[in-house]
């Protein structure tokens, strides 16, 4: 301050630093002198910088509580619908969802069950059908066929009975009564 018609200096006194500040009064001849410790000055400062951090730490655990609801209400379900989904799409029919926590999803995991159902449901109905139609086609050309080997097989008879070879008329009538008997159980 010295020689200075104003201003401000920084001491130390028993590890407490003060700023001092001095103005010289010409009408006076005086010099008027006061101090000031740091930290008061300072407080107000501080008390902004500490309440900034508290409230930067809230809004960042507020954020990742925000994120992990979004993640475990939203993200979660919809992850279950995909891999249920790429199941039915494997032939995996039997899959289904389980309810979840989350009840607007609920509804959604519910219509997925009953879909997954529904199409269980109706492919083993065409499954059933075609193996309905694969007997009856079976079971018409039996009766196609049944006919026509009796025919022949009674025109094979006549043929060796006019042959007069009864070795083969006996067998071939045999295997014919085997065979009727097999067909009628």
């Amino acid at each position: 301050l010295d020689g200075a018609p104003g201003g401000y200096v920084t001491l130390s006194l028993d590890d407490e630093r003060y700023l001092v500040y001095g103005t010289a009064s010409e009408t006076l001849d005086w010099m008027l002198i006061d101090y000031v410790p740091r930290e008061q000055i300072l407080a107000p400062v501080t008390a902004s910088r500490n309440l900034f951090y508290v409230t930067a730490a809230l809004l960042l655990a507020m954020g990742a509580g925000a994120a992990y609801i979004i993640y475990s209400q939203v993200q979660v379900p919809i992850r279950l619908l995909g891999e249920g989904a790429e199941k039915l799409e494997k032939g995996d029919l039997s899959a289904r969802m389980s309810n979840v926590r989350n009840r607007d999803f609920t509804r959604l995991f519910g219509q997925f069950n009953g879909m997954a159902a529904r199409m269980q449901h109706l492919i083993e109905k065409v499954y059933r059908e075609e193996l309905r139609t694969k007997e009856a086609v079976m079971k018409q050309l039996q009766s196609q066929i049944n006919p026509h080997f009796l025919y022949n097989s009674l025109a094979y008879i006549v043929s060796m009975a006019q042959m007069n070879r009864t070795e083969p008329v006996v067998s071939m009538a045999y295997s014919l009564a085997d065979y009727y008997r097999y067909t009628t159980r």
